[in-house]
């Protein structure tokens, strides 16, 4: 048994499984509830139980007995299991559990189920009826706790044991007792709700009620035996979630399912760049409309302006404005703000000056790179912080001032590693804030599934600072595409031929404009180019 979480257990690990189920017991119930499915799942389908405080195995720790403390702590410990695709299976209490888990999730703006089962409860906006389990007598409440069939065999005769079982149960019957269920849209994920036949606490049409909880696929499936069906009888319930995960899993897009796993460095985007150009050093690293530099070269001038940042006081986390048009230097502003420590940030040089400002308020960079015309052209409020990359600006610091800067704390790859501004849904400007590892995974993605060649050269404009800097990573040359050609297809064939471009992204509307244009003979001039990836629009 490994636990991944405090909150979850895995019983039978599955590192290849395609998918999860996450199952959340019943009233009392712990994580054992669900050893049998761990094992009886077929192998592609990998379980995990929860086990909350206060019981099963937990028992000696105090019950949580707040509904919406428990789902938000549920909520936080799910997020190790964003790797892949999962779906919630929820029995009696566990089924509001579920739902509401999925709701927050949907809240949060976080990865949805696939799929979630409900079983044995009734659909959450109909009225709750009967007496509060939570408020009897210890008698009564082990009375109907009898009747339910929610004690292990065994348990009336053993005081002790009892006395261990009542105030978890007691805790969970407070938890959906005084459960009323909020208003809210219907969920987007398919539904399928289940019961026992015999089950005198739910009524066939209270499973049907679930049916408006979603917008997507829903199903009932009655099963015999009583408000415990899934334990007196495994097998067929076991067959019927792994049956219909398996449907619900067809329907899915085919980039939504996992390969197969692989590792991906634990490392910041600066220190991976750092360790390729220690590598190859008199390799060429960028080309630009005027230059190019070799990798030790960029590495030796990233250091520079890194000691530079710092001296300005950028530190971890610190953010670091780019306002200039691409070229060598944008890239050395990039890499220098992550290697001290901070997070860069680009500021449109299409951006009106007012819009500058506002982005600059809102994000408050602790330095500004700019270069020529555009320093001009930064708010007054800002020019203070502006540190210019006019040309000669690596030679401004000597190799003495160098050596006393410390390194400071260095950015790993859960800390901030660039930080893009929008307009916003309400037209005031927001930040959205990216760790390293976001931009790490999805570059050595790429290098595995389509690796670079000896001979490629990668040509970039487009989503500049995210496409710059994968091919340095691994030692491959960046052309960076000027500004006033990048849309002029006639120009952009011209530079892509002359400078023997193998990779590059477009936008689908400019590649079917260079496609389009007369005369450019796209089919015998680009005869070299390999790999085009598509993005935007």
């Amino acid at each position: 048994m490994t636990e991944k979480a405090d909150l979850f257990v895995c019983f039978h690990p599955r590192p290849n499984a395609q998918l999860r189920l996450l199952c959340f017991p019943h009233g009392g119930g712990g994580p054992q509830s669900f050893y049998g499915w761990s094992a009886a799942m077929p192998a592609h389908i990998e379980v995990v139980a929860l086990s909350l405080p206060g019981r099963g195995p937990r028992a000696e720790e105090t019950p949580l007995d707040d509904l919406p403390a428990t789902v938000a702590a549920i909520v936080e410990a799910l997020s190790v299991y964003f790797d892949a695709p999962f779906a919630l299976f929820g029995h009696s209490m566990g089924s509001v559990l579920a739902f509401e888990v999925a709701r927050q999730l949907r809240e949060r703006g976080a990865p949805q189920p696939i799929h979630l089962f409900a079983s044995a409860h009734t659909a959450p906006q109909l009225a709750p009826h009967g007496v509060g389990m939570h408020r009897l007598p210890d008698d009564l409440f082990v009375q109907e706790l009898e009747s339910l069939g929610g004690l292990p065999e065994g348990v009336l005769s053993e005081p002790s044991l009892l006395e261990l079982i009542l105030p978890a149960a007691r805790a969970d019957f407070r938890l959906t007792e005084g459960y009323r269920w909020a208003e809210d849209d219907p969920l987007d994920i398919p539904v399928s709700a289940s019961g026992g036949e015999t089950d005198a606490t739910v009524q066939r049409a209270e499973l049907e009620a679930w049916r408006a909880c979603t917008r997507g696929p829903f199903g009932v499936r009655v099963f015999t035996g009583d408000h415990f069906y899934l334990a007196a009888n495994p097998e067929p319930v076991v067959a019927w979630v792994a049956g219909t995960l398996d449907e619900t899993v067809a329907a899915l897009p085919r980039s939504v399912l996992r390969g197969p796993r692989g590792a991906y460095p634990e490392a910041g985007l600066h220190t991976l760049f750092r360790a390729q150009a220690e590598r190859t050093p008199d390799r060429t690293a960028i080309v630009d409309d005027e230059h190019e530099i070799t990798f030790g070269a960029l590495a030796e001038r990233v250091e520079r302006l890194s000691a530079m940042l710092r001296r300005r006081g950028v530190g971890l986390g610190d953010r670091v404005g780019l306002y200039l048009e691409p070229c060598i230097d944008y890239v050395v502003a990039v890499l220098a703000a992550m290697e001290a420590g901070g997070a860069y940030m680009p500021v449109e040089i299409a951006y009106p000056t007012a819009l500058v400002e506002q982005v600059l308020d809102t994000a408050a960079p602790q330095v500004v790179l700019t270069r020529g015309a555009w320093t001009a052209r930064l708010p007054a409020t800002w020019r203070a912080r502006a540190l210019s990359l006019d040309p000669g600006w690596e030679t401004t610091l000597a190799d003495a001032e160098l050596a006393t800067f410390a390194e400071g704390p260095q950015a790993g790859p859960d800390d901030l590693a660039y930080c893009v501004m929008s307009s916003g849904t309400t037209g005031v400007p927001k930040g959205i804030l990216c760790p390293h590892r976001g931009a790490v995974n999805s570059y050595f993605w790429r290098y595995r599934h389509h690796p670079y060649r000896s001979d490629d050269r990668e040509g970039s404009n487009l989503f500049f600072v995210w496409e710059v800097i994968r091919p340095l990573l691994v030692g491959a040359p960046t052309y960076i595409i000027p500004g006033d050609v990048i849309y002029d297809p006639p120009r952009l064939v011209d530079f892509i031929e002359r400078h023997r471009i193998t990779r590059m992204m477009f936008t689908p509307s400019l590649l079917e404009q260079v496609l389009d244009t007369p005369g450019v003979e796209v089919e015998r001039r680009l005869a070299h180019m390999r790999t085009i990836y598509l993005s935007g629009e």
